[in-house]
């Protein structure tokens, strides 16, 4: 897997609190490069078109960059 990957997805239900992990895509990765351009595919696929703000099966993503926690300044 590539430096500064966690290797792996996970999804959270906030209603049932089951957490469930998916292997991340090492193929995926070098298509969107970073926490930015991969949470953006991930809420891509995971909305449907017009969902409400508010709707309870409207997706929050959380993700970070391979240079997270280094001492990188841009």
């Amino acid at each position: 897997m590539k430096n500064g990957y966690a290797g792996r997805i996970a999804k959270i239900n906030l209603s049932s609190m089951d957490v469930t992990e998916y292997p991340l895509d090492e193929d995926l990765l070098r298509k969107y490069i970073s926490g930015r351009g991969l949470g953006a595919k991930i809420l891509y696929d995971m909305n449907p078109p017009g969902i409400d703000s508010v709707d309870p099966e409207n997706t929050i993503v959380l993700t970070t960059g391979v240079l997270t926690g280094t001492t990188v300044m841009f």
